[in-house]
């Protein structure tokens, strides 16, 4: 096994609120994450998933425990990072080209190669024909493709997805999944998604971390093996199904009750 990557040691994020108690967001988290693997953080809206992310990108500074990246304790941003939100955060003056870009510009890097490379991934994700189109003239779904181009862009060795299908249909949903996938996987990425979709997390990860609702904590941790990423038919085999149960299983013995449909989108 490779030395960990990343690293979350007794991660616990407590935010203050002015005139009330304050509110445990996350609690102990612990895990480790090795060079290559794609790991899901999955439970339901509220858990913590995303404190726990953004603890990783130096966004939020933990209350207590820490994270390391590649060695190095996370105290700030790292611009060795590639992160993708819900929300795709497009400049509206610039084209899609240019929105890639923009992550380069900022380190400096704007040799033909660079653009070269942006150009390419743009045609990876199947958006040639758009990389002179600015984001309103894009669908949700394409300008998420333009988001995820610009995270991968100046080739990070760990990609950070906090929800980026979430606000999409099932059908743009399930290219994306494909997409990230075949992006990810071919390039060797470290990727660590938070979800709430149980069939999303299962299709995309090596591991599954299950946490509970809020205060979080990871209450399992579900290494996942299937014989096919390629396709999507693969969720209907007897090993996918089996994975669904049991990770519904889990979610009903902590408490998470009511319409588990909430899941399966």
């Amino acid at each position: 096994m490779s030395a960990a990557i990343i690293r979350v040691s007794d991660l616990t994020k407590k935010y203050s609120r002015a005139a009330r108690e304050d509110a445990l967001a996350v609690t102990e988290v612990n895990f480790d994450v090795v060079p290559g693997e794609f790991i899901s953080l999955l439970g339901p809206s509220g858990c913590g998933k995303s404190t726990v992310l953004n603890c990783i990108a130096g966004l939020v500074a933990p209350t207590q425990g820490y994270v390391e990246v590649a060695g190095e304790r996370v105290k700030s941003p790292s611009k060795s990072l590639g992160v993708a939100f819900q929300e795709p955060l497009l400049m509206d003056w610039r084209t899609s080209l240019d929105n890639v870009m923009l992550q380069l510009e900022m380190r400096g890097k704007t040799t033909p190669e660079q653009k070269a490379e942006a150009r390419r991934l743009l045609a990876s994700v199947g958006l040639s024909a758009f990389e002179n189109a600015y984001p309103w003239q894009l669908s949700g779904g394409m300008k998420q493709r333009v988001a995820l181009c610009r995270a991968m862009v100046h080739d990070p060795a760990v990609l950070l997805l906090d929800e980026p299908f979430g606000a999409l249909d099932v059908f743009t949903r399930d290219q994306l999944n494909l997409d990230i996938s075949r992006l990810a996987r071919s390039a060797g990425k470290t990727v660590v998604l938070v979800t709430h979709s149980v069939p999303e997390a299962i299709f995309l990860s090596d591991r599954i971390l299950v946490m509970t609702p809020r205060p979080g904590k990871v209450v399992e941790d579900i290494r996942v093996t299937l014989d096919d990423r390629t396709s999507l038919d693969v969720r209907g085999s007897a090993a996918f199904a089996s994975y669904e149960r049991q990770l519904y299983a889990l979610f009903e013995a902590e408490g998470v009750l009511g319409n588990q449909a909430m899941y399966r989108h």
